[in-house]
């Protein structure tokens, strides 16, 4: 994964310390990350207390930034949440749901990233592909680049 350095940066400084998860999205242009979308955690207008191990995104939320990005001609690159420190690896409802989003998504849309945030600490990258042979998830590297952010 691609990702300018000052949005890494946001992601690892602005994320709270879990417990509880939280996460968000990431958009950009030419297989770049460039814009982030932090999560607000709200079911019918009012906010919730969410499990501490479990992120559960605020789906209208979502959906409604990756259209305006869309109109906006931002790509939707995938969907980031944090785990604590000592958890560096995807858990298998993390792989489910990734599953459940790649098989949501249109056919064109062949990858997508799912980074796990570690506040205060670093980011783990993880890419989900399709392909006529079904849907994988394996670990992929980041790269930070240094390029002004609008």
């Amino acid at each position: 994964m691609k990702i300018i350095d000052a949005i890494y940066s946001r992601m690892i400084n602005e994320m709270a310390p879990v417990p509880p998860e939280t996460g968000g999205i990431i958009g950009g242009h030419g297989d770049i990350v460039e814009y982030v979308c932090f999560d607000t955690p709200n079911i019918n207008g009012a906010a919730v207390n969410l499990p501490p191990c479990r992120y559960i995104p605020n789906v209208g939320l979502l959906n409604e930034q990756i259209e305006e990005w869309r109109i906006q001609g931002i790509d939707f690159y995938g969907v980031f949440h944090t785990h604590s420190h000592s958890m560096h690896e995807l858990s298998s409802g993390d792989k489910d749901y990734i599953m459940t989003i790649m098989k949501a998504m249109p056919e064109f849309v062949s990858e997508l990233y799912f980074p796990l945030v570690l506040p205060g600490e670093s980011m783990v990258s993880y890419i989900a592909t399709r392909n006529d042979k079904g849907i994988f998830i394996n670990g992929d590297t980041i790269e930070r680049i240094e390029k002004k952010c609008e």
